[in-house]
């Protein structure tokens, strides 16, 4: 039966699987195959010098996506080979986030051992079927999509539905920068030229900030419901997009966007006080005690944060720092490489 299946797919599944990326809205930048020990999901070294090579190429291309394709060979369960595939595919995912790439542009399909491009009976064969295909995409044609957009938008309260009069929105995009304020019905509007990417951040006093990443426009017209939650003594918010070196406290340039976004917000918000919680990923364990090593890391990756924006003129008596360790994890039984990723985090908490 197996034969059977390893013979459809060498005629039908590799076309099948290319296929489902639509060669009309990209255009493929690089195809990458890593190879993997049999039952691993492990990299090693010559797979993590691809994918260096592949990051080093990325930073003179308009990337679109990532399609990271995860597959097995056909020893073991059909159920073990999904979660292997799994496995594989999350490991690519995780050097590709400790590279540099955000998470927004990843895209993970696992297949397991069903779309075989060798023969399963010789190790030959399963060799050259345990790999994960990674894809980099960019916009296929520009040239389709529209030169002009109006981009047209609503700030409200998350809490109440009530209209944020006399907010600030910011639209990034090539360097430059456009400043928006919304009317008395909370509301915005911007006629924006040519782009493949736009940053849009929204702030209003005494709320939480947002922003929104918008790609290159398939329509002339784009709408945005925006809701900011309202940044009350206690209240939280993730700070998304900070990235820091596994098992250390160093931050990666790649983190100076986001890191910049909240210096941004805590000017606008100059008479409000915050704590930076350190959180660290240790699923499936136990509460780190607070002299642990660990512990210590969670509260030196607060200090990273406070540090930076002391740097960026934020005074330090509106600022602390607190490690949580693993005490407070998003996914305390964490399976994926994303999952962990989001348990590695720092919070901004309002205290004042």
């Amino acid at each position: 039966m197996r034969f059977f299946l390893y013979t459809l797919s060498l005629i039908l599944l590799p076309q099948l699987l290319i296929g489902q990326i639509d060669r009309k809205r990209y255009r493929f930048i690089s195809t990458n195959e890593l190879f993997f020990n049999s039952g691993s999901y492990q990299l090693d070294t010559q797979n993590k010098a691809k994918l260096k090579a592949l990051v080093d190429q990325l930073a003179s291309e308009e990337l679109e996506k990532i399609v990271i394709q995860a597959h097995t060979d056909s020893i073991g369960s059909s159920l073990h080979n999904n979660e292997l595939a799994k496995n594989r595919a999350n490991s690519v995912a995780q050097e590709l986030l400790k590279q540099g790439i955000d998470s927004a542009f990843i895209d993970l399909r696992t297949y397991g051992e069903f779309s075989p491009i060798a023969n399963n009976d010789t190790e030959e064969g399963r060799a050259k079927n345990r790999r994960v295909s990674v894809y980099a995409l960019a916009p296929y044609d520009p040239s389709q999509f529209h030169d002009k957009c109006k981009i047209t938008g609503r700030l409200t309260d998350s809490k109440t539905d009530a209209p944020l009069a006399n907010a600030q929105v910011l639209m990034l995009r090539m360097g430059r920068q456009d400043t928006l304020t919304t009317d008395a019905n909370g509301l915005f509007e911007q006629v924006v030229g040519n782009f493949r990417q736009l940053e849009l951040r929204a702030y209003a006093k005494n709320y939480f900030f947002a922003n929104r990443l918008l790609k290159t426009p398939e329509t002339d017209s784009i709408y945005l419901n925006i809701q900011l939650e309202p940044a009350l003594l206690g209240g939280k918010i993730q700070l998304s997009d900070l990235y820091f070196q596994a098992g250390t406290a160093e931050l990666l340039s790649n983190s100076e966007k986001a890191l910049n976004e909240i210096a941004d917000f805590m000017r606008y918000n100059a008479e409000l006080k915050f704590e930076l919680g350190g959180h660290i990923n240790k699923p499936n364990r136990a509460p780190v005690p607070p002299q642990s090593r660990s512990y210590q890391l969670s509260e030196a990756r607060a200090k990273a944060i406070y540090d930076y924006l002391i740097q960026k003129g934020i005074k330090a008596e509106r600022l602390k720092y607190r490690g949580y360790g693993n005490w407070e994890m998003i996914y305390p039984r964490a399976e994926s490489a994303l999952e962990q990723q989001l348990n590695r985090r720092v919070e901004l908490k309002i205290i004042q």
